[in-house]
């Protein structure tokens, strides 16, 4: 499996963004880890697992804080540098209950940004860490942090014409329209996985980067949060790999 890799090099030089073309539109990827879709005005992100630090912390695990900072601080990058009205979050806002229970800085910081972008449309599609949100579970401090970004959930899927947004793409089984003259298959872009791909930089270097991949019409998001794994993907199960480096993107091929 592992020779695969092995023959994955640069296709061009590293850019902040790169461009392709769907459903008549343009896509962009942003070397933040998000797609947007200029023409609608709609940004996705996938796999945040904001609180994740504070879990770690709470079972005992001496690790780091500020990770939550640096992906709210990603996210308003995002969110500067394009017109969004709406923003689509694929799953795992959150980490854990841990994270909702907890000393309520995340709730704070929550607020915060809801205050800059008063006007922007905040969606998730529940994740598997999501269970806390889910609307049949939450309790008072769940429904804190749903009223704080005045969140619009979504059990299975977000749909627009054209376009699915799923945590996991498992979930698309038996909720996928058929096209038509008028509306064509739609894209398919979720999450979940956490995409990696290894890089050879020469013999024996080697470079594991979180990454893009595009199947036919299904787009998979990097994991959005900085205090994340990846999940190593074989390339050629792929037809594009974008790989997200220094804070550029790198087309990757054999």
């Amino acid at each position: 499996m592992r020779p695969r890799t092995k023959r994955l090099r640069p296709l061009g030089p590293a850019a902040t963004t790169w461009s392709c073309q769907g459903l008549g539109e343009a896509i962009v990827l942003t070397a933040q880890g998000a797609m947007v879709f200029p023409q609608r005005g709609l940004a996705m992100v996938a796999d945040l697992h904001l609180g994740k630090t504070q879990t770690f912390r709470h079972h005992g695990l001496a690790v780091p804080e500020g990770s939550d900072d640096e992906t709210l601080e990603k996210l308003q990058a995002v969110l500067l540098s394009w017109p969004i009205h709406q923003l689509v979050i694929l799953g795992d806002l959150i980490h854990h209950q841990v994270a909702v229970d907890g000393d309520g800085r995340l709730l704070e910081k929550l607020k915060g940004l809801r205050r800059r972008w008063p006007k922007l449309a905040f969606h998730l599609v529940l994740g598997n860490h999501d269970r806390a949100l889910a609307p049949c579970r939450e309790g008072p401090l769940a429904q804190d942090l749903v009223a704080a970004l005045d969140l619009q959930r979504h059990s299975k899927a977000y749909v627009e014409k054209g376009l699915r947004g799923y945590h996991d793409l498992s979930d698309a089984t038996g909720l996928e329209l058929e096209g038509n003259e008028d509306e064509p298959l739609p894209w398919k872009v979720s999450g979940h996985l956490h995409p990696a791909v290894r890089l050879r930089l020469g013999p024996g270097q080697w470079q594991r980067l979180a990454c893009f991949t595009r199947a036919g019409r299904h787009w998979m998001l990097p994991a959005f949060g900085a205090f994340t794994g990846g999940f190593d993907i074989q390339p050629a199960d792929y037809d594009e790999i974008v790989g997200l480096v220094q804070g550029q993107l790198l087309g990757l091929g054999e």
